[in-house]
């Protein structure tokens, strides 16, 4: 029986898909953790603790755990633990990505000068090293988006129309940045590009992408900050389109060296170019990946699972129906005290399930400086069109009570 590492942070969102997931594979299954606490939600399985935040000490510590346990595949649940991932497969001579490319995925700006090398289509870009300093600094023209480097899920991603909302932005990404002691606090100055996003979510099996749902999103994202809200597969987009997207993904990912395992991809398709706008080496993050069905019932947590041990006979094809998630935004910062219209939210048309996954009582802080959303909305239908009306009419029949930090709300 082929044996497998699952390295799931305590953070994340999938804890109960993967092990449902694991309980349904014919492999043996480690769960690697960095924290001692999570063991619990785990139950019998064996659970081992292990560095995330140093990946080349971490992948020491699984390879003396793989002297007495060897090792088949190493599974990244989440964004936290792919770079773990990829020291520890490389160092036990496993197939997967490369921990420059990976690497290189996780850096906005690697990822800006990699692909412009490979000659894939990119936005007017430059790096800021010094926020404060904005002298001699060669600017792009307005619009433009500024974003860290190092963070993912929108956080501290802002349009700016003019040099005072310039400042504005760096200030706050500067703020965001030193709460968190980033090692590289460097911030990207891209041109902005209008149109519309789609996101990719695939398999990369030794170097071919089977993509997995490619998904519109219906809400215009135009800033000044970039929510995600709703995803919605199958696309509604052109045959013409899809087949550009999806060679856009291939491209970038061999350019990159992202050679095996799950990739995400976010593009925004402007005045008929598609230009990658990111791509990580994991699969979909929060519980989004739950919307997804594959043949024989399999989820996509199952799906990668056993794509890492080799197994035999798996379909890649979606179930043929449409599905969608809507993120639930923070529209505003203090402590969430009530959701109310739950049960009428969960009683539309379409809507499967309306998961709330931040406690009442605690503080939330919107985008650019938050990075969590208040929960998931899920939807269900033979079209996009009618999974959309089902997000939207579910969504406003929540009413999301957040007393605003100044008016003595405890902190």
């Amino acid at each position: 029986m082929k044996r497998v590492l699952l390295l799931l942070p305590s953070n994340s969102y999938r804890v109960a898909a993967f092990v449902a997931a694991c309980a349904d594979l014919d492999a043996h299954v480690i769960t690697g953790v960095d924290a001692t606490q999570a063991s619990a939600q785990f139950g019998d399985r064996r659970v081992m603790q292990f560095n995330f935040s140093n990946p080349a000490l971490g992948a020491q510590e699984i390879s003396d755990f793989a002297k007495d346990n060897p090792l088949d595949a190493i599974v990244p649940a989440e964004e936290d633990a792919v770079l773990l991932a990829a020291h520890a497969a490389q160092t036990l001579g496993l197939t997967h990505n490369s921990v420059d490319a990976v690497v290189i995925s996780r850096d906005k700006f690697k990822l800006r000068k990699s692909l412009t090398s490979a000659g894939l289509p990119q936005p007017a870009f430059r790096l800021l090293v010094e926020a404060k300093n904005l002298k001699n600094f060669d600017l792009l023209e307005f619009p433009c988006v500024v974003k860290p480097t190092s963070l993912s899920a929108s956080r501290g991603v802002i349009r700016v129309d003019d040099e005072l909302q310039m400042k504005e932005a760096l200030t706050r990404i500067s703020d965001i940045l030193a709460g968190l002691a980033a090692d590289t606090p460097h911030i990207l100055v891209e041109e902005y590009l209008p149109g519309e996003e789609v996101a990719v979510d695939g398999l990369m099996d030794k170097g071919e992408l089977h993509v997995l749902a490619l998904f519109d999103k219906p809400d215009p994202l135009t800033g000044p900050y970039f929510p995600e809200t709703i995803y919605i597969t199958p696309s509604r987009k052109s045959a013409v389109e899809r087949t550009l997207i999806t060679q856009t993904v291939a491209s970038a990912a061999a350019s990159l060296g992202l050679f095996h395992g799950p990739i995400h991809a976010e593009l925004r398709i402007s005045n008929g170019q598609v230009y990658l706008l990111e791509i990580a080496a994991r699969s979909i993050g929060g519980r989004c990946g739950s919307s997804l069905r594959f043949a024989d019932g399999y989820s996509l947590e199952r799906l990668i699972l056993g794509h890492a041990v080799g197994e035999e006979g798996l379909v890649y094809q979606r179930e043929p129906c449409a599905v969608g998630v809507m993120m639930v935004p923070v529209l505003e910062a203090g402590i969430l005290r009530s959701i109310q219209g739950l049960d009428v939210a969960r009683g539309v048309a379409g809507v499967e399930s309306v998961d709330i996954t931040i406690p009442l009582g605690q503080r939330v802080t919107p985008l650019p400086e938050g990075h969590h959303y208040l929960g998931f909305i899920f939807a269900r239908s033979s079209r996009p069109e009618t999974a959309v009306t089902s997000l939207r009419q579910a969504y406003e029949s929540l009413n999301i009570l957040i007393d605003p930090l100044n008016s003595g709300s405890p902190k």
